[in-house]
């Protein structure tokens, strides 16, 4: 069957307007085309698009279907239409980005800066979650590529390794006898601990270390960002497990810090993810590349 792909705009845009009036005005066509457009899709199909009740009208339920399937089908003729006018620069273009918090803050956010000002056509789009919500925007599409913790997930998704940063346990002077020298590890337990919940690779990485060791922790406090656990062990809450790029301007100004383990804890490695090789836009392409060259930066 030849496609009028003119009729299935109109129909888009009336549907998405909620009246033929509406639709008529934003499509620049008399409000008699629009119906006689309408009359000949029904016809074609042979099934009512529409419920007409007076003035106000309403997909049916074919017509719901209908909808949904030419919706996704505009984002895909945009999408091809985005990727074609990247294709003759870097003067537009649009890169998603999945990352953590403290990922994003110490790690990303002068890399966006600095981005930004040598390509200020091109739109960052940045989504806040967890690794294993990352994982789960590139699944459905959300996203062209994230940042997280490594190992990440199974051999489906395509792993560029970033940057190796250093975990360290900190405190406030309320656990001053902690300070200098070196703290065997499992002596740690016995202090209030406050850690990461249980869902992010950060803490199952510590657990999994302090198990290998035979050293089983209860925490006192359980949160889903660094940031806080930094805020509770300023007031003496107990002893944060943070990133070490995070808590320099707390260690400098003497509000905290870091007690030397013995043995130190190991390295985390953070990873660029994908779904695959190939990015689905030029511009997520190059953000990925300028990311990877990137050196760190210091916060003080």
């Amino acid at each position: 069957m030849d496609i009028d792909y003119e009729l299935y705009k109109i129909f888009h845009r009336v549907a998405g307007a909620g009246s033929f009036t509406r639709g008529a005005e934003e499509l620049h066509i008399t409000q008699s085309a629009v119906s006689q457009a309408i009359k000949n899709l029904e016809s074609r199909l042979g099934t009512p698009l529409f419920l007409r009740d007076g003035r106000r009208i309403r997909l049916s339920h074919e017509g719901e279907v209908l909808f949904r399937h030419i919706s996704q089908g505009i984002l895909n003729f945009s999408a091809g239409e985005r990727s074609l006018k990247e294709m003759a620069g870097f003067d537009s273009g649009e890169v998603r980005i999945g990352v953590g918090d403290t990922i994003c803050r110490y790690h990303l956010i002068p890399i966006f800066k600095s981005f930004a000002e040598e390509y200020p056509g091109i739109r960052i789009q940045v989504k806040n979650r967890t690794s294993s919500g990352i994982l789960s925007l590139l699944k459905n599409g959300s996203i062209d590529f994230g940042i997280v913790s490594l190992p990440a997930g199974s051999g489906q998704y395509t792993i560029q390794p970033f940057r190796r940063v250093r975990d360290v346990f900190v405190a406030s002077r309320r656990f001053e006898e902690l300070r200098g020298g070196r703290c065997r590890i499992e002596n740690l337990a016995e202090y209030p601990l406050l850690l990461l919940n249980g869902e992010s690779t950060t803490r199952n990485l510590l657990d999994h270390f302090l198990q290998s060791r035979g050293i089983k922790v209860v925490p006192a406090i359980e949160l889903e960002s660094m940031d806080l656990l930094e805020e509770f062990a300023k007031i003496g809450f107990g002893i944060a497990h943070v990133e070490e790029m995070s808590i320099q301007r707390a260690v400098s100004a003497g509000e905290l810090f870091i007690i030397n383990t013995e043995p130190a804890l190991p390295d985390r490695e953070l990873g660029i993810v994908s779904l695959g090789a190939s990015l689905p836009s030029r511009a997520a392409k190059l953000m990925r590349e300028y990311i990877l060259t990137r050196e760190p930066v210091a916060t003080i």
